[in-house]
């Protein structure tokens, strides 16, 4: 579908392909904000701990980590690393990105994140290479 849309003979082909494929990451990123918030109200609810600390934020970091591999890897290898298609992914994650998840902002929970795995000593292992 790429080298079909990407053909001189269809001009700017490839322009409605790209905003779907942001609209489709948009709405699984969402869906990862939305999950993340319903944990943390049950939590909540239940009266358990609060906080950017809290396991359900932590997955919530390690999922957006994950989609954020899986569709990097589908640019580059299904979309021949087209600048077209790394800005859509970079503009879908800005998008649910910038929202609050369970109370805090994505950058809290991803300092939490670091901050939490520096001090384990790297029990949870992440490597440089793009899993899916």
């Amino acid at each position: 579908m790429f080298r079909l849309f990407s053909s001189p003979r269809v001009p700017g082909g490839l322009l409605p392909v790209a905003e779907m494929f942001k609209k489709h990451i948009e709405s699984e990123g969402l869906t990862l904000v939305k999950q993340a918030d319903a944990a943390a109200a049950m939590r909540k609810e239940q009266g358990k701990k609060e906080g950017p600390t809290a396991s359900s934020e932590m997955v919530f970091v390690k999922s957006t980590i994950g989609l954020h591999d899986k569709y990097l890897l589908y640019v580059n290898d299904c979309f021949a690393n087209s600048s077209l298609f790394h800005k859509a992914v970079k503009e879908a994650f800005e998008i649910f990105c910038n929202r609050s998840v369970a109370g805090s902002s994505c950058a809290e929970l991803l300092a939490s994140f670091c901050d939490n795995l520096l001090k384990k000593g790297g029990t949870d292992k992440l490597s440089d290479e793009v899993s899916v």
